[in-house]
């Protein structure tokens, strides 16, 4: 087996003093090429040859850490705040990543890849694909659901891939280790009679009132929501522009890639908007339009939304087990207004322009017409054609 390093005597020649250092192993070059002063002067027993030995061992391991760090160290210091990829994707790329979505991957870290065994002293050139399987065996076995599983596979699989651009890995070892096969239940979506229900009910909360107008009849997303400005709404034109984007962590983003885009609003949700005016605090532009009691110049939380939306779905008689039995939440609003809409006729290049949507494969995700369609009317319609 080759020794990590081999140790020399160097003289100073201003002195003629003696003193030992070593050359390191380097795994790239493929020779001993890394020379360290270890600060053992030559004397004493064996001339301090132990000592410099002892010296020696430990920059071999500091070495060896740094030019094949652990697996786990690795992809905890990728995603990591403020890390170097980070950094690369805001200055460089100029992409630059969600909170949500690094928390996202740091949870799974945390949760289903670090507590696993056969992690604990893996180094990053070691890993190879039948250690990842073995990984996903585990994570399932072990309660990670197949989305969760998913989720931690990825926050593996960008660091390794970076891994291998940057030249640190020769080749990604994960290239055939794909995804848990996931089956998500079919988002609920109501019927056109139960958005009409929706619009009436009674709803002491302007804000709410409007927030879950503007997902069923505009098909906004949660953070579009929160982050609504009055500047955004033209009054004359009766539209708004969507261009702001409101999450827990990120208070004034930008909305999805490619998601920026003008909808029109439907009377209820200007009535209902109009509401909301009366009622705030402020209403400049710059000013949220869904404003919190509690924390002034802050967005209404996601929670106040979904707990509204839950309240009027109440009243109209949809209680929480039909909720769960159908998965109706605040997002399936946003699936039914893409539903409705492509059942009404409208191209799907036009419900695209409204949803923000950047392909059809992802716009069908999000229609569910087989839920509205009026089969007694279908019938009759194909009855009265075919006789």
């Amino acid at each position: 087996m080759r020794s990590p390093f081999l140790l020399f005597l160097r003289v100073k020649k201003t002195t003629g003093e003696k003193s030992w250092y070593a050359k390191f192993w380097n795994e790239e070059s493929n020779r001993y090429d890394r020379t360290r002063a270890l600060g053992i002067p030559y004397g004493g027993r064996r001339g301090g040859r132990d000592m410099a030995n002892k010296v020696a061992q430990t920059i071999a391991v500091d070495i060896s850490r740094k030019a094949d760090p652990l697996f786990l160290d690795y992809i905890s210091s990728f995603w990591a705040p403020n890390s170097r990829h980070i950094r690369t994707r805001a200055l460089v790329d100029h992409r630059p990543l969600s909170l949500d979505y690094l928390d996202h991957n740091r949870r799974a870290i945390r949760l289903h890849i670090a507590p696993y065994p056969g992690f604990k002293s893996l180094r990053l050139s070691k890993v190879r694909a039948g250690i990842i399987k073995d990984w996903q065996l585990w994570a399932i076995e072990n309660g990670a659901t197949p989305r969760a599983s998913n989720v931690a596979l990825q926050a593996i699989k960008v660091p390794i891939h970076d891994a291998v651009a940057r030249g640190d890995l020769l080749a990604d070892p994960l290239t055939v280790v794909k995804k848990v096969p996931e089956e998500p239940k079919e988002r609920g979506v109501l019927t056109p009679a139960e958005i009409t229900s929706l619009i009436h009910v009674p709803e002491k909360d302007p804000r709410i009132r409007a927030a879950v107008l503007l997902a069923v009849l505009a098909g906004l997303r949660r953070g579009e929501i929160r982050g609504l400005r009055w500047g955004d709404i033209c009054w004359e034109q009766k539209i708004i522009n969507i261009c702001h984007n409101s999450v827990d962590q990120e208070l004034d983003k930008q909305p999805k890639t490619g998601s920026k885009r003008v909808v029109p609003l439907h009377a209820a949700v200007i009535t209902a908007l109009k509401g909301v005016k009366a009622v705030a605090p402020k209403a400049e532009e710059h000013d949220f339009v869904f404003f919190s009691t509690s924390k002034p110049g802050l967005p209404i939380t996601g929670h106040a939304i979904l707990d509204g939306l839950c309240r009027m779905l109440e009243a109209m008689g949809i209680d929480a087990d039909e909720r769960k039995r159908r998965n109706i939440n605040l997002h399936a609003m946003r699936h039914t207004f893409i539903t409705l809409a492509r059942n009404l006729g409208m191209s799907d290049i036009s419900v695209m322009a409204l949803s923000g949507h950047k392909s059809p494969e992802m716009l069908t995700r999000y229609s569910h017409a087989s839920q509205i369609l009026n089969f007694q009317q279908v019938r009759s319609t194909i009855e009265e054609a075919v006789q």
